[in-house]
């Protein structure tokens, strides 16, 4: 009974520990996008230049996609998901500093690097924790991803409110990340299943590279992407819409931004039990 009871309880802490990485997640990249009309009225640039400048978090996500799979493999994704948390907050707070379009595109490219390595280690965590679980759990975590989404807009909101530049703001998201990072870095899963079939390999046998993926797998994968075209236009457009077209007062602009966040979070949470 003790020994079930002391597992009941590790598995709840890895739980919540992997989901508060998953909250660190939304939290960067929500500070990130509900800023957006502030930098881009900050540089001077146009719908056309800023839609240009957003193609590199894309670019720096499909750059380091193969690095970061390897990494995670190499080292486990609890050493490199604390390394991916200080990472992308730090690229955010780089942001903040920008200057000029050029400077923009650069740390946009490195942000999206960081984002990927970011959620190849946070996903890693969370697969191994729902197989603890034995149940569908997943959404749940990218529940708290988007309800930290939501939490970001309204950060975002007060601090505009109260003339907080950029950077400051992300300075101060860079040491909540600090903070939880640092605190719960011993408390994630200590091994990745990838890493346990790595080591029960038998001599001679070699670990494949490259696996071709199956028609179901290209199918999913172009609904994800369909989903994620989706899902960036709101995440990168919907506050210079409200702000351009819309045109409510000032600390209203990230309205639409709050509320997609929010409906999103709720049905993520309802997911697991639908799946």
């Amino acid at each position: 009974l003790l020994s079930n009871l002391k597992d009941k309880k590790a598995k709840s802490w890895y739980r919540v520990s992997v989901a508060a990485y998953f909250f660190v997640a939304g939290l960067v990249f929500a500070s990130w996008a509900s800023r957006i009309p502030d930098i881009k009225r900050a540089l001077g640039m146009n719908e056309a230049e800023l839609g240009g400048v957003l193609f590199f978090i894309p670019i720096g996500q499909m750059s380091a996609m193969a690095l970061s799979g390897w990494l995670v493999s190499r080292y486990g994704s609890r050493k490199m998901l604390v390394i991916a948390a200080l990472f992308y907050a730090f690229a955010l707070i780089l942001l903040g500093a920008v200057s000029s379009v050029w400077q923009l595109s650069a740390g946009l490219f490195l942000f999206g690097m960081a984002a990927n390595l970011f959620n190849i280690s946070v996903n890693t965590q969370a697969v191994g924790v729902e197989k603890l679980y034995g149940s569908s759990i997943m959404a749940s975590f990218h529940g708290l991803w988007s309800l930290a989404g939501f939490a970001g807009g309204l950060i975002s909101t007060v601090l505009v409110a109260i003339d907080i530049s950029p950077f400051f703001h992300f300075c101060l998201i860079f040491m909540i990340a600090l903070v939880i990072a640092l605190t719960l870095r011993r408390s994630v899963l200590p091994r990745d299943e990838q890493q346990s079939k790595k080591n029960a390999l038998q001599p001679g046998e070699k670990k494949k590279i490259f696996t071709r993926p199956d028609r179901y797998v290209c199918i999913l994968g172009l609904m994800a992407c369909g989903s994620m075209v989706c899902e960036g236009t709101m995440f990168d457009w919907s506050s210079v819409y409200f702000e351009e077209i819309i045109m409510p007062p000032k600390n209203l602009i990230r309205l639409g931004y709050i509320a997609a966040m929010f409906s999103m979070a709720g049905g993520r949470f309802v997911a697991d039990r639908l799946i």
